[in-house]
């Protein structure tokens, strides 16, 4: 990743993080089952609507490329970024402290499937928020 997507993508994320939320549960079986979507279905949904308001509040399990993983070793866990395939928007998967193994495989270009609580879309409009999150598949 060069250094000016690695600056615009910790952007985003930085941006994302300092949003104040109660933060949802982390995703188990006892939560009902999540709505499939693409990264690119939510970028549609986010224009259609002018913010994503049919998603914010969903338990949604996204597919999409990795972009990259930023670690944190605070208490909001590790982020990991899917990009839509044709412009710089994103989904930021906030995961709980103690992922960072599932998510060393995850590399740049990796297709995966990630299940989270949707918290709506972050300041810079570039990027939707899930809390929560669980690696499904890479």
């Amino acid at each position: 990743m060069n250094l000016v997507k690695t600056a615009a993508l910790l952007v985003v994320v930085s941006a994302g993080c300092g949003k104040q939320t109660a933060g949802p549960k982390a995703a188990t079986e006892n939560q009902p089952a999540a709505l499939h979507v693409q990264v690119e279905q939510i970028l549609e949904e986010v224009r259609s609507t002018g913010g994503g308001k049919s998603v914010e509040g969903k338990f949604l399990q996204v597919e999409g490329a990795v972009e990259g993983v930023v670690e944190d070793d605070g208490p909001k866990g590790d982020v990991l970024a899917l990009k839509a395939s044709r412009e710089e928007f994103y989904v930021l998967c906030f995961f709980p402290p103690g992922n960072r193994g599932a998510l060393a495989k995850c590399v740049k270009g990796l297709r995966v499937a990630v299940r989270g609580t949707c918290e709506g879309v972050d300041e810079t409009g570039r990027g939707v928020i899930l809390k929560g999150c669980s690696l499904v598949s890479p």
